[in-house]
Protein backbone atom coordinates (compact mmCIF):
# COMPACT_ATOMS: atom_id res chain seq x y z
CA UNK A 1 0.00 0.00 0.00
CA UNK A 2 1.36 3.51 -0.72
CA UNK A 3 -1.42 6.36 -0.23
CA UNK A 4 0.15 9.44 -2.18
CA UNK A 5 -1.67 12.78 -1.45
CA UNK A 6 -3.56 12.26 -4.80
CA UNK A 7 -5.02 8.91 -3.90
CA UNK A 8 -6.32 10.42 -0.15
CA UNK A 9 -7.38 14.16 -1.78
CA UNK A 10 -9.26 11.63 -3.90
CA UNK A 11 -10.31 9.45 -1.34
CA UNK A 12 -11.38 12.55 0.99
CA UNK A 13 -13.20 13.76 -1.67
CA UNK A 14 -15.62 10.78 -2.83
CA UNK A 15 -16.30 10.13 0.55
CA UNK A 16 -17.31 13.78 1.57
CA UNK A 17 -19.29 14.75 -2.10
CA UNK A 18 -20.61 10.73 -2.90
CA UNK A 19 -24.48 10.46 -2.22
CA UNK A 20 -23.48 6.60 -0.79
CA UNK A 21 -23.91 6.54 3.15
CA UNK A 22 -20.41 5.93 4.70
CA UNK A 23 -22.83 2.40 6.17
CA UNK A 24 -23.77 1.45 2.52
CA UNK A 25 -19.54 1.45 1.61
CA UNK A 26 -18.89 -0.71 4.67
CA UNK A 27 -21.11 -3.34 3.32
CA UNK A 28 -19.81 -2.91 0.29
CA UNK A 29 -16.56 -3.83 2.11
CA UNK A 30 -17.49 -5.78 4.61
CA UNK A 31 -15.60 -9.41 2.74
CA UNK A 32 -12.66 -7.35 1.72
CA UNK A 33 -12.41 -5.85 4.97
CA UNK A 34 -13.81 -7.98 7.19
CA UNK A 35 -10.27 -7.44 9.45
CA UNK A 36 -10.56 -3.74 10.16
CA UNK A 37 -14.28 -3.72 10.04
CA UNK A 38 -14.74 -5.99 12.99
CA UNK A 39 -12.44 -4.40 14.69
CA UNK A 40 -13.59 -0.98 14.65
CA UNK A 41 -17.41 -2.10 14.97
CA UNK A 42 -15.88 -3.36 18.31
CA UNK A 43 -17.53 -2.91 21.73
CA UNK A 44 -14.83 0.12 21.95
CA UNK A 45 -16.27 2.12 19.49
CA UNK A 46 -19.63 1.92 21.56
CA UNK A 47 -17.98 3.57 24.37
CA UNK A 48 -17.07 6.51 22.22
CA UNK A 49 -18.91 9.93 22.39
CA UNK A 50 -21.01 10.00 19.61
CA UNK A 51 -18.59 12.85 17.95
CA UNK A 52 -15.48 10.57 18.36
CA UNK A 53 -17.63 7.85 16.57
CA UNK A 54 -18.40 9.81 13.21
CA UNK A 55 -14.19 10.60 13.42
CA UNK A 56 -13.41 6.95 13.45
CA UNK A 57 -16.07 5.98 10.62
CA UNK A 58 -15.04 9.11 8.93
CA UNK A 59 -10.93 7.88 9.31
CA UNK A 60 -11.52 4.44 8.78
CA UNK A 61 -14.06 5.16 5.23
CA UNK A 62 -11.28 8.01 4.10
CA UNK A 63 -8.72 4.93 4.11
CA UNK A 64 -10.52 2.13 3.15
CA UNK A 65 -11.46 4.15 0.09
CA UNK A 66 -8.02 5.26 -0.58
CA UNK A 67 -6.57 1.66 -0.22
CA UNK A 68 -9.42 0.45 -2.88
CA UNK A 69 -7.69 3.39 -5.43
CA UNK A 70 -4.36 1.88 -5.29
CA UNK A 71 -3.41 -0.13 -8.47
CA UNK A 72 -2.79 -3.24 -6.24
CA UNK A 73 -5.40 -3.16 -3.92
CA UNK A 74 -5.49 -5.87 -1.51
CA UNK A 75 -8.08 -6.52 1.67
CA UNK A 76 -7.41 -7.76 4.83
CA UNK A 77 -10.10 -10.26 5.79
CA UNK A 78 -8.70 -11.78 9.09
CA UNK A 79 -10.43 -10.18 12.36
CA UNK A 80 -8.01 -12.04 14.23
CA UNK A 81 -4.83 -11.19 13.07
CA UNK A 82 -6.42 -7.39 12.92
CA UNK A 83 -6.83 -7.50 16.48
CA UNK A 84 -3.17 -8.99 16.58
CA UNK A 85 -1.80 -6.04 14.90
CA UNK A 86 -3.99 -3.44 17.27
CA UNK A 87 -2.19 -5.05 20.41
CA UNK A 88 0.97 -4.95 18.72
CA UNK A 89 0.81 -1.08 18.14
CA UNK A 90 -1.08 -0.43 21.95
CA UNK A 91 2.18 -2.24 22.77
CA UNK A 92 4.65 -0.21 21.70
CA UNK A 93 2.16 3.16 22.45
CA UNK A 94 2.12 2.15 25.97
CA UNK A 95 6.24 1.58 25.99
CA UNK A 96 6.65 4.83 25.10
CA UNK A 97 7.32 7.73 27.32
CA UNK A 98 5.49 11.37 26.69
CA UNK A 99 2.96 13.57 25.49
CA UNK A 100 0.16 11.89 23.22
CA UNK A 101 2.03 14.63 20.67
CA UNK A 102 5.41 13.02 21.16
CA UNK A 103 4.10 9.81 21.02
CA UNK A 104 2.40 10.72 17.94
CA UNK A 105 5.35 12.07 16.27
CA UNK A 106 7.62 8.95 17.18
CA UNK A 107 5.04 6.40 15.57
CA UNK A 108 4.90 8.58 12.51
CA UNK A 109 8.81 8.47 12.08
CA UNK A 110 8.45 5.29 12.34
CA UNK A 111 5.81 4.17 9.26
CA UNK A 112 6.60 4.24 5.98
CA UNK A 113 2.51 5.30 4.94
CA UNK A 114 3.27 9.11 6.14
CA UNK A 115 0.72 10.57 4.42
CA UNK A 116 -2.11 8.27 5.56
CA UNK A 117 -0.95 8.90 9.58
CA UNK A 118 -0.44 12.46 8.50
CA UNK A 119 -4.19 12.40 7.45
CA UNK A 120 -4.90 10.33 10.24
CA UNK A 121 -3.51 13.15 12.61
CA UNK A 122 -5.19 15.81 10.96
CA UNK A 123 -8.45 14.88 12.05
CA UNK A 124 -7.71 14.37 15.28
CA UNK A 125 -6.55 18.28 14.96
CA UNK A 126 -9.46 19.81 13.32
CA UNK A 127 -12.50 17.68 15.23
CA UNK A 128 -13.87 17.97 18.72
CA UNK A 129 -12.81 14.94 20.17
CA UNK A 130 -12.69 13.63 23.55
CA UNK A 131 -8.81 12.86 24.62
CA UNK A 132 -9.53 9.09 24.93
CA UNK A 133 -11.13 9.22 21.95
CA UNK A 134 -8.11 10.84 19.87
CA UNK A 135 -6.16 7.93 21.25
CA UNK A 136 -8.40 4.90 19.86
CA UNK A 137 -9.06 6.41 16.51
CA UNK A 138 -4.76 7.00 16.41
CA UNK A 139 -4.11 3.59 17.29
CA UNK A 140 -7.34 2.23 15.55
CA UNK A 141 -6.17 3.99 12.10
CA UNK A 142 -2.62 3.55 13.29
CA UNK A 143 -3.23 -0.45 12.66
CA UNK A 144 -5.44 0.03 10.11
CA UNK A 145 -2.95 1.50 8.16
CA UNK A 146 -0.13 -1.26 9.06
CA UNK A 147 -2.55 -4.09 8.48
CA UNK A 148 -2.90 -2.86 4.58
CA UNK A 149 0.43 -2.17 4.23
CA UNK A 150 1.67 -5.78 5.23
CA UNK A 151 -1.51 -6.90 3.14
Amino acid sequence: MNLTPHLLESALLEVIDTKKATGQRFIEYASKYNGPLTLVFSEDLEVLPDDDKQAMLFVVDVLLTANEKTPDAKGFEDAGEMEDILEEVIEKWEMLEGTFEEKMELFYDASEELEAIAFVEEVLEEGDISKEGKETIYLTGYAIIEALSRA
